[in-house]
Formats: C-alpha cells, structure tokens, sequence
C-alpha cells in the first residue's frame, strides 16, 4: 500500500486512499501520452504493481485506447527473431479524446465547486 510522509520523521507515515479505476486509467493514458511508453516507466510512475498495470494495458488496448508495439531489438543468425522484444504502447486518437474530455469535466467540476462557495 502506499503511503505518505507526514511531519518531518520518516516513521511517521499515513496511509494514501485508495485511487478508482478511472484516475487510474486517466494517469496511465496521460503518461503514455507525455511520451512515456514502456510498461516498467509507466508502472514505476503510476505507481502500480506489474500485474495490476498489465490488466489495465490490456484493457486499454482492447477499447481501443491505446496500441502495443512491437520492436524486435536484434536477430539471430538463422534469421529468426529474437525472444527479448521491446514493447511499447502508443496512444490512439480514441484515447486522446477521452483525456481532452475528461479534463474538460473536471475544469467544468472545479468551476462549479468555485461557484458554490
């Protein structure tokens, strides 16, 4: 679970809440859309386990959020490819309106908030 620091000792630490599916697929998609692509990068800067992020991508990439690539690094000398392939995953045009949307709704949610008070 992750946690926080709070106060100035580092023994003094208090459980972060939970994040939703949704912030997280939202966190996910703004990272490979920053650029970053490979799926260790984007477990380390989501903070997600290696199992949980490979559910989200496959998820992702089956609604059409997001594509796999492959990038074959080197040959062997029967001509045949490799095993260690380097995966990277691309945002889709799909995936870029849902971010511009989703952050157009929470503009329009914190403009509301602002008005209440």
């Amino acid at each position: 679970m992750p946690y926080e620091l709070v106060g100035s000792l580092p023994y003094v630490v208090r459980q972060k809440q939970a994040r939703s599916r949704l912030v997280i697929y939202i966190e996910v998609l703004n990272l490979i859309k920053s650029g970053i692509r490979k799926p260790t990068t984007i477990m380390h800067k989501s903070s997600l386990s290696w199992i949980c992020l490979h559910k989200i991508l496959k998820s992702m990439t089956e609604q059409g959020l997001i594509i796999e690539k492959h990038n074959k690094l080197h040959e062997d000398k029967k001509n045949r490819k490799d095993k260690n392939t380097n995966q990277t995953y691309e945002i889709t045009k799909k995936g870029k309106n849902i971010v511009i949307y989703l952050k157009d709704r929470k503009r329009m949610v914190e403009l509301s908030i602002l008005e209440i008070y």
